[in-house]
């Protein structure tokens, strides 16, 4: 219903956005970072439902399974890969893999525009 009102760009941008700022005030208040973490989390997973949902709402049944299908193996294959440059990055700096989280964000706030 949401993008009915909205539209699935804006939804995409406005919880993008979010993320982006609260990437930002990890890197800035790493003191409060567990509170910080738990908001981002919080905010970045329905940017990823509104991508997920479109697909399937958007694409017949062939291309979205290939499309999911690619996706999900993506995010396994990501979220494998990230542990260790997160520690490899943690070793240079505290703030420099949320540095790096503010930089995907921004880029992915440039494509979807």
């Amino acid at each position: 219903c949401e993008y009915d009102i909205i539209g699935f760009k804006n939804i995409s941008l406005i919880m993008y956005s979010i993320s982006l700022l609260l990437a930002l005030s990890i890197v800035i208040w790493t003191n409060q970072i567990q509170y910080l973490l738990i908001t981002f989390f919080a905010i970045s997973n329905p940017a990823f439902n509104a991508i997920t949902t479109e697909i399937s709402l958007t694409f017949p049944t062939i291309i979205r399974d290939l499309a999911l299908g690619y996706l999900y193996s993506c995010l396994r294959i990501g979220a494998f890969i990230s542990q260790f440059i997160f520690l490899g990055t943690y070793q240079i700096g505290i703030k420099f893999p949320y540095i790096i989280l503010c930089i995907l964000n921004a880029t992915n706030l440039v494509l979807i525009f």
